[in-house]
């Protein structure tokens, strides 16, 4: 019988664990990354403020320590009022979300983060103004051969009193400035007048003729203004705002 020496046997042994001490080598994966969701919405209505006209809502993240808070990173409001934040394994402690949007009252939520784990705030509920404007529909375009630029808002009451008010739009081409209706009537401009209860919205529709004498390349800009009054009177203004603008022959 074949004997086997010292050397052998510790040899044998060594290429027998060799797997298990590979195996036990392997590293550990690293933590995930942790994500934080939430949506923004209207205290109000309850509606996802993704559609702001006039300036899009945001979302900020700060770290916090000892009672300051410094800023780490922005997020855009997505479609459904839906925010998300990633940060690395190493990003953990006391954080703070500041939603915005315009017009509105800024709301915040402290958070906690730990390695990994994710959080979802649910709904920051923003304080609206007294009215709001959202939901713009642009014309597409218009082409050096000219043609009808359509648009429409849609106006929200957010206070328990019925609003009654007229719509002015006025279009600022550069060189000229002039009112637009809601019908492309020759006779004359036709304000839509604005008559909306307690916590409701009305749409309000406007279209004016760029002419193909216009040169290509004019910047037009549309604006709404909503009072109690003829323009430009309007004593007070519940609304002063630039709604869009589009270039001909684009």
């Amino acid at each position: 019988m074949r004997r086997l020496s010292c050397c052998s046997i510790a040899l044998a042994v060594a290429a027998l664990l060799s797997p298990l001490a590979a195996a036990q080598e392997i590293p550990t994966p690293p933590s995930a990354d942790t994500v934080i969701s939430g949506r923004v919405v209207d205290a109000v209505g309850g509606f996802p403020l993704d559609g702001i006209v006039g300036d899009e809502a945001g979302v900020q993240l700060q770290h916090c320590n000892d009672g300051v808070c410094v800023f780490v990173d922005q997020a855009d409001v997505e479609p459904g009022g839906a925010f998300r934040f990633e940060l690395d394994a190493e990003s953990q402690g006391a954080f703070a979300l500041v939603a915005r949007a315009l017009g509105y009252q800024e709301g915040s939520v402290d958070v906690r983060v730990e390695a990994g784990a994710p959080i979802d705030v649910g709904e920051l509920a923003l304080t609206p103004p007294a009215v709001t404007v959202t939901d713009l529909q642009v014309c597409e375009g218009i082409p050096s051969v000219g043609g009808v630029c359509a648009y429409s808002v849609r106006v929200r009451n957010n206070t328990d009193e019925p609003l009654l008010a007229t719509a002015v739009g006025r279009v600022n081409t550069g060189a000229t400035l002039f009112e637009v209706g809601n019908t492309l009537d020759t006779e004359g401009v036709q304000r839509p007048q604005v008559e909306i209860p307690p916590f409701d919205s009305q749409e309000v529709a406007f279209a004016f003729d760029v002419p193909a004498a216009l040169p290509d390349g004019r910047r037009l800009c549309a604006n709404l203004y909503l009072g109690y009054d003829p323009f430009p009177l309007f004593a007070p203004t519940r609304v002063d705002r630039q709604l869009f603008c589009i270039t001909k022959g684009r």
